[in-house]
């Protein structure tokens, strides 16, 4: 009996041994692979999160552009002018940043029909700060001038008119040019608005109606140029040498 336990003991501090030699080169890798487990379970966890903020927010655009798109629609449906406008000034602030630009055309429309021509102007000009396309920030500043002239403020409308006729593309040159020739006559710039009236008959098809407009505008001014031109004559020769 006690030959089988003497050599039953042996066996099993090998055997024990050997486990713990085993456990003792494993360990490490184990507690490695279980720490990696740990970091990949958190980086994957990190990688829902973002994707489901992601998701979250283009949800939540995708929720505000359709309900962006109905207010819209809700505002423009409006018959009266003059609740239109409001709603639009009410809503402007908070419009989705796609609607502003389409919101600020209307309303500058909308200040004009209602003869609120400060108003215009004041929207025309946001307009073309906030516009990257040349033909809207020209569209925005030809109306910007067309409303100051109407509000009275032709000195302004004037130079903004002279850097529009110099700068604005091709396609607006005979509104800009019109524009012109009103807000120079309103200033008294007799020369200038001649120019840009001969400007004007110069793109206009001979014997069509606006060629005769424009002949009889480039008429009176040079009647009126005359006219200054005598005047200032008369006074020279009456005054004392």
């Amino acid at each position: 009996m006690s030959t089988e336990n003497g050599s039953e003991q042996p066996e099993r501090g090998t055997a024990q041994r050997l486990q713990d030699e085993i456990s003792s080169e494993v360990a490490p890798a184990v507690r490695a692979v279980t720490e990696n487990i740990k970091l990949i379970g958190l980086v994957l966890g990190a990688i829902v999160l973002i994707a489901a903020g992601i998701s979250g927010y283009k949800y939540y655009r995708q929720y505000t552009l359709e309900t962006g798109q109905e207010r819209v629609e809700s505002i423009l449906s409006l018959e009266s002018q003059e609740e239109r406008m409001q709603a639009i000034e009410d809503y402007l602030p908070q419009a989705p940043q796609r609607f502003k630009q389409g919101l600020r055309l209307e309303l500058a429309d909308l200040a004009m029909k209602q003869q609120r021509f400060e108003r215009a102007a004041q929207v025309w000009a946001e307009t073309a700060q906030n516009s990257q396309k040349e033909e809207i920030r020209s569209v925005a500043r030809l109306g910007r001038a067309k409303a100051l002239l109407q509000a009275g403020r032709s000195e302004k409308a004037l130079a903004l008119l002279q850097d529009l006729a110099e700068n604005a593309p091709e396609a607006f040159q005979r509104s800009v040019y019109f524009e012109l020739a009103a807000a120079a006559e309103s200033e008294g710039e007799w020369e200038q608005a001649l120019a840009a009236y001969k400007h004007l008959k110069s793109q206009t098809e001979l014997g069509g109606e606006r060629g005769s407009y424009f002949q009889y505008k480039i008429s009176r001014l040079r009647n009126k140029i005359d006219n200054q031109a005598s005047r200032k004559e008369q006074t020279e020769k009456e005054s004392p040498s």
